[in-house]
């Protein structure tokens, strides 16, 4: 048994990664697919691509700056943002811009993360 878990920007909903079109037909070689689409607006809801029957797409729709900002403090704990930090700080690329950057990339991929092991405890 075996089973393909994609994790996307937006796909199937809207126009985007229009190159995963072209590998939907690769996809029955699985026995399954969970297709998380992340980051969905409310009107990209109404534009989905059609998907093969063995896909499951789970949308992860887009949270309030609220939410975000709130995720930065879990953010805080993980080594991996300190990581990356030092890695800016070394290459000589710190700079105010780039930290706001990374901060809002790590409270994104808390909040995604989090709400990804949920859905999958409930469905998967």
């Amino acid at each position: 048994m075996s089973t393909l878990y994609l994790l996307t920007n937006m796909f199937p909903y809207g126009d985007v990664e229009p190159y995963l079109e072209n590998e939907i037909k690769y996809y029955d070689k699985f026995e399954k697919v969970y297709i998380f689409a992340l980051q969905i607006h409310k009107e990209q809801f109404a534009k989905k691509r059609e998907v093969g029957s063995n896909i499951t797409v789970i949308p992860v729709p887009k949270a309030s700056n609220w939410i975000y900002i709130l995720n930065v403090f879990p953010a805080l704990t993980d080594k991996n943002l300190y990581r990356e930090l030092r890695r800016l700080i070394v290459s000589g690329k710190f700079s105010k811009e780039n930290l706001i950057k990374m901060l809002v990339y790590f409270s994104r991929s808390h909040y995604e993360t989090r709400m990804i092991n949920q859905m999958m405890k409930g469905n998967i």
